[in-house]
């Protein structure tokens, strides 16, 4: 028999990762079987369009000649990327609160969950714009500076300087905004209220927080490439020829992402969990409100 995983709990990055492998292993008939309503036709579309866009890059680099259609790879990439991303991030987080409030089971299905996933869709859509409005004016205020140093200074000097600014922004950065979703997960927040406690949780716990965000995504990019090394070594064998073998693999590298990455946001909402309980003792006042209702 299963026990449930306390949710609201300070845990260690090691113990994080156990609990996240744990929630997927009771719940992963509940989660992939509602996955695949559209996550699987995000996940074939997401993978012919990456073959498409491939194919458009090898003959531009063996041709050294520009082709517009691969502008349209490209953004038809880019959508269904977008697509998959709030998607799974969507599905995930309804999974979870329904398990933080006791009501997940085995019978819950799509129709249990599709208002949750496209309310949350919703709020992680609009998150997402204001992130990219943001790197967008941190970029243009940090493009004129080093434009300035490369009047001033040398072009080894700056190119010294942007590299240093693109990996103290990354590292700055990432932690500030990976736990954005996560309230709007667990207590239904709306979307400029989780973006600003996600801000204020990793501002304040950034070390822990970019630490997870960091670990969760080297395991899960190792996983992913792994599996995308025999796609990678096939284009480069076959100079990007479109075939019927190129799409099954960039389809089934899309597949195996749909597979891994629950896991990781998963692991993400354990981060969330513990840095909330130990700034707001959210196990101990739920206890609290158990003893109240006796």
């Amino acid at each position: 028999m299963n026990t449930n995983i306390e949710l609201y709990k300070n845990r260690t990055i090691g113990e994080r990762f156990a609990a996240a492998s744990d929630f997927i292993r009771q719940n992963w008939k509940i989660l992939f079987k509602n996955l695949l309503y559209i996550g699987l036709p995000l996940a074939i579309l997401q993978g012919f369009f990456m073959q498409t866009y491939m194919e458009e890059v090898m003959n531009m680099m063996l041709a050294s000649d520009f082709s517009e259609s691969a502008i349209f790879a490209y953004a038809g990439l880019a959508l269904t990327s977008i697509l998959f991303s709030l998607f799974f991030y969507s599905i995930t987080g309804a999974i979870l609160n329904k398990y933080k409030k006791g009501t997940l089971s085995e019978e819950t299905n799509w129709s249990d969950l599709k208002g949750t996933v496209f309310s949350f869709a919703g709020k992680i859509f609009i998150q997402g714009l204001f992130l990219f409005l943001a790197i967008l004016l941190v970029s243009l205020v940090f493009g004129v500076i080093v434009g300035f140093l490369a009047f001033a200074a040398g072009s080894v000097f700056t190119s010294v300087i942007i590299f240093l600014g693109i990996v103290v922004l990354g590292a700055f950065i990432l932690p500030l905004f990976v736990l954005m979703p996560y309230p709007i997960f667990f207590e239904n927040a709306s979307a400029w209220q989780a973006l600003k406690k996600g801000i204020r949780l990793g501002f304040r716990y950034w070390g822990s927080t970019f630490l997870t965000a960091f670990l969760g995504g080297l395991i899960l990019g190792i996983v992913y490439y792994i599996f995308l090394m025999p796609y990678a070594i096939y284009m480069v064998v076959s100079d990007g020829d479109a075939g019927f073998i190129a799409y099954v693999l960039a389809i089934f590298s899309s597949l195996v992402l749909a597979v891994v990455l629950p896991v990781y946001i998963v692991f993400l909402a354990l981060q969330y969990t513990s840095v909330t309980e130990t700034e707001e003792g959210v196990s101990l006042q739920n206890d609290i409100e158990k003893f109240d209702n006796l």
